[in-house]
């Protein structure tokens, strides 16, 4: 997407049908829904590490999301006794 324009989305049933290369662009399948001055806003939706926020080598332990070097920094971290 070079550039940014307005897309008329028919709602079917309550569902909003995103064009996909709106998808592509953003590189996600899920988005946020805001309320705010009277309107709808959408923002794609990033699934971030728990400890840094990082969106890189997203991957989960115990339903929590970590990135690449915090999976590798806890890996490497002594248990407690």
């Amino acid at each position: 997407m070079k550039e940014k324009k307005e897309t008329i989305c028919k709602l079917n049933k309550g569902r909003v049908w995103i064009p996909k290369s709106m998808r592509k662009h953003f590189n996600t399948n899920a988005v946020i829904l805001k309320e705010a001055d009277g309107g709808i806003f959408l923002r794609p939706y990033k699934i971030t590490c728990v400890l840094c926020n990082s969106t890189e080598e997203i991957d989960y332990i115990k339903e929590l999301p970590y990135c690449g070097k915090c999976r590798a920094k806890l890996a490497g971290t002594p248990g407690k006794d």
